[in-house]
């Protein structure tokens, strides 16, 4: 490919961005241009372990990006393997003469953000901005059309030892990797390399190593507890509003070490919710401190009594001017952290408490 072909895909992976998981119609793409090189490359279960993974895209959402997929242009047949068995792709090259295994990750997913259409942000100036609510905000589209790029070039194996490129789902949010590392995707590699454009340095400037940067873990824990009538027999029931709030205020509480920030997110009820995603602001658009604990919890009134125990000033990090939910219908809550080993990337959430 030459430098304009690269431009032409990278701007079409931009406009049919896809968040994690979900990437669909990139995934077969990336499959199909390989094929043609005749790349050897894994997928499906030998590149990743979708049940390693939690909180996976369910039936009807892949199913609708699948669709999605296939009406912009997706080979039906990679993409539906893609919807089914997962997205990640691993391509291996081996050189013709010996040398380390090296390992090179290149990313696919986009954030769930509302992409610009104005003139003034260039792919909507250029007409190849996302209109689906989603948007590669992090430049993993130009990751992808790199890793292709890279592959293209050594298909002369003119190089010492072998490369296997990582085309990883699901960066955003810390899963994707791990769900490959299961599936023994790491296991040989020698020296490994991520590729990252931007973060605020000038264009045209290359750093070959950094550390500590971006780093995430992700954990979630489910609270479940005793439903009770708040005002005939409050002391029958076990609360797990409250036990997931006491949880949410020490994983915001002063990191054990250092550097570290955290936000949380918290839901009570019983699923499925209806709420929109937390909304986040990127990092480079944010101050510049150490760390970041700016969080929110509302409460709010669906349905039962009020009780004390889940009162603004108890359960909220921020109180609500709503209502106060029902401690006594709270059977479930679910708690999401987010931490980062950066001190130059703080994040900012905002986290809603939701009561059925």
């Amino acid at each position: 490919m030459n430098l304009d072909e690269l431009v032409q895909l990278r701007r079409d992976l931009h406009r049919y961005a896809e968040p994690a998981f979900l990437e669909i119609r990139t995934s077969s793409i990336v499959a199909a241009r390989l094929r043609d090189l005749a790349v050897p490359m894994r997928r499906g279960k030998d590149a990743m372990r979708v049940e390693e993974v939690a909180a996976y895209p369910d039936d009807a959402t892949r199913a609708r990006m699948l669709a999605r997929a296939v009406a912009t242009g997706a080979d039906p047949t990679l993409a539906d393997f893609a919807a089914t068995e997962g997205t990640a792709i691993i391509a291996e090259l081996d050189g013709n003469r010996p040398g380390p295994t090296w390992g090179i990750r290149c990313d696919m997913d986009a954030l769930p953000l509302t992409e610009a259409a104005d003139e003034r942000h260039a792919p909507g100036a250029l007409g190849f901005s996302c209109a689906d609510g989603f948007m590669h905000a992090c430049a993993h589209d130009t990751h992808t059309v790199i890793g292709l790029a890279l592959a293209e070039r050594l298909t002369d194996r003119d190089f010492p030892g072998r490369v296997r490129i990582f085309f990883q789902p699901a960066e955003e949010g810390g899963r994707g990797a791990a769900s490959m590392i299961a599936a023994g995707a790491a296991e040989g590699v020698d020296r490994f390399v991520a590729v990252h454009l931007g973060l605020n340095q000038p264009a045209g400037t290359v750093f070959g190593g950094c550390e500590g940067l971006l780093a995430t873990h992700k954990l979630r824990a489910t609270f479940s507890g005793v439903a009770s009538h708040a005002a005939g027999a409050p002391e029958a029931g076990r609360n797990a509003l409250v036990g997931a709030a006491t949880a949410l205020l020490n994983v915001m509480a002063p990191p054990r070490c250092t550097p570290s920030t955290s936000t949380s997110s918290a839901r009570a009820g019983r699923p499925p919710w209806t709420a929109t995603p937390p909304s986040w602001t990127p990092w480079w658009r944010s101050p510049r401190r150490s760390t970041a604990t700016t969080g929110r919890i509302a409460c709010t009134r669906w349905a039962g009594a009020t009780t004390p125990a889940c009162s603004p000033a108890r359960c909220s990090v921020r109180a609500a001017s709503r209502r106060t939910c029902s401690s006594a219908a709270a059977t479930r809550h679910r708690i999401t952290t987010r931490t980062s080993t950066s001190t130059r990337r703080p994040f900012r959430s905002r986290s809603t408490c939701w009561t059925s």
